[in-house]
Formats: C-alpha cells, sequence, structure tokens
C-alpha cells in the first residue's frame, strides 16, 4: 500500500465513523439472486423480463434490508419488497416514453425512472407516508411521477417541486457536464399522468430564490428530494434549507451524492444517520429521548 493509499484509507475511515453509513453493492451476485428469487420470485421474473434487468434483480438484493434499516422501522421488509416490485413497472412505463423520444441515448439514462434508483424513491414515500413532500429537478418528470404514484397510493399528500428548466441554466460550464434537457416539444413534467396532478404544485425558477419561500409557506414537511444542480454550493443550501423544516421523522433523499462530499459533509455536521444506497443519499435525525 502506497503512503497516499495510506493515507486516504484514513481519511475515509474517520469520515465513516462520523455516522453510519450504508452502501449498496450488486457483486458476489449468483448465490444471492438464487437465494433473492426464492423469496421474491415475482420480482425477479419482472426485472429477467426486459433486457436490461439482470441488474434489477442484483441490485434489489440488499435493498429491502437496507432500506428497512434507512427507514427506522417504518416499514417491514416484506412491505418493502411489494413496494419495489410496484415501482418497477412505473420505471418501465417511463422508460419506454423516454425510450420513444429517443431520450435514452449519450448521457441520458432515464434519471430516476432508471431501475436502480427509482425504486428507492418510491419506497421512501409508501413508507414514510408523508403529508408534505418537496423536490427540487423536474426536468420530464419521472421523479414527480413516482413520488406522486406513491402518495396517490397512500391516500394522502402533495408534492411541490420546482424547476429551472435547463434552456434557463445561466452556469453555462454545469450545462457541459450535466446536459439535462427535455425532448423537443415537451414541458417540464410531461410524463406525469394528468390522473395524478392534483396533488401536484409545479414552481419553474432558481430554488435559491424559490425554495426558501415554498418552505415557508408550508411551514413543516415530511419528505425532502434534491436532485436539481449537483454543485456542492447548492447541495448544501438545500440541504440546509430543508431540514430547518423537516419533521422529527423526516426525510432528507437526495440524488447524484457521488458528485462531491457535500452530502457526506452535512450528515456528519448536523450529526444525522446517513445511507448511501448506489447514487442516492437518505439521512433522518437520531432518535432523541423526550426532554422532561
Amino acid at each position: 500500500m502506497t503512503e497516499k493509499q495510506a493515507g486516504d484509507r484514513r481519511v475515509t475511515k474517520q469520515r465513516d465513523s462520523n455516522y453510519r453509513t450504508q452502501n449498496v453493492r450488486s457483486n458476489g451476485g449468483i448465490a444471492r439472486l438464487v437465494k433473492f428469487g426464492l423469496h421474491h420470485p415475482k420480482l425477479v421474473m419482472k426485472s429477467f423480463s426486459k433486457p436490461e434487468t439482470v441488474f434489477r434483480a442484483l441490485h434489489a438484493l440488499r435493498l429491502p434490508q437496507t432500506l428497512e434499516r434507512a427507514l427506522g422501522g417504518l416499514a417491514s421488509r416484506g412491505e418493502i419488497s411489494e413496494w419495489l416490485e410496484e415501482a418497477l413497472l412505473i420505471c418501465d412505463s417511463a422508460l419506454e416514453q423516454l425510450s420513444a423520444e429517443n431520450w435514452l441515448t449519450g448521457t441520458s439514462s432515464g434519471g430516476m425512472a432508471s431501475p436502480e434508483r427509482g425504486p428507492i424513491l418510491y419506497t421512501l414515500v409508501r413508507a414514510i407516508k408523508p403529508k408534505s413532500v418537496v423536490e427540487t429537478g423536474v426536468a420530464s418528470g419521472s421523479s414527480s411521477w413516482l413520488i406522486l404514484e406513491a402518495l396517490d397510493r397512500n391516500r394522502l399528500g402533495t408534492l411541490n417541486s420546482i424547476d429551472l428548466p435547463s434552456t434557463e441554466w445561466s452556469n453555462i460550464g454545469y450545462h457541459q457536464v450535466d446536459p439535462v434537457a427535455l425532448p423537443t416539444g415537451k414541458q417540464t413534467g410531461w410524463l406525469v399522468p394528468n390522473s395524478l396532478r392534483g396533488r401536484w404544485t409545479l414552481h419553474l425558477g432558481d430554488t435559491r430564490a424559490l425554495l426558501p419561500a415554498v418552505l415557508a409557506k408550508l411551514g413543516h414537511i415530511d419528505l425532502f428530494l434534491h436532485d436539481s444542480e449537483h454543485t456542492r454550493d447548492t447541495m448544501l443550501f438545500e440541504y440546509d434549507a430543508a431540514l430547518k423544516h423537516l419533521g422529527r421523522f423526516g426525510v432528507l433523499a437526495s440524488d447524484d451524492i457521488q458528485w462531491n462530499d457535500a452530502f457526506d459533509t452535512f450528515v456528519s455536521d448536523q450529526d444525522l444517520i446517513g445511507y448511501r444506497l448506489g447514487t442516492i443519499g437518505i439521512a433522518r435525525r437520531r432518535a432523541r429521548p423526550p426532554v422532561p
């Protein structure tokens, strides 16, 4: 081991000791895949019915267990597995529509509609049963669709989404590294079915200008999702703004946490419990005894 490797290892060990993390990996798959298939045959059969799906089954091997821990007992492993199955159907439908628009080529992989992301978000909403959800970053609306579908099945809750269309981005350099855009002729959130829009309020503009006002109007939120500009400053700004309005049992979620150390830093500084599930981070407050 080189001196640099040893130093990197010490830094990583120290950082991880500050808060609890759980990484989901898809290695060592064959034996676990067989075991998983025996317990979840519907999910495996559904997964293998499409060409992109071996990864789905492998990735799902540890999702129910990890989500069960991340949710702090809000849902059983059986319920989580059922919700993951529900989410895969929504992801399939969204991916089909995106594919029809030739939107799954180059750097675009479907975003939250991808099977390694969407089911996590959907399951969070199903388990938390939030009354109020706020998300930043909409684009075509795959994450909004997943959240709204889960709220609808919960028969509870509303979603406020904030999105700055890519045509209005001022950070040209960022646009080059994260070329999010919409299919020609499509509007922000075009994927969201009309039947779900009654629970949805869409705000168009910069999160730095709109997020504080939206949160102040709502007062209290139960779930926040960051999926807008993944610069460190923007991520920390949004995390901080959202945490002030999250209830005691609220959850902060973030996509693309691998871009920088914003999520790790925030979780550590705020003494939260954090979980890393692929590119998604989930954080919640630690349980504290009531004040006498």
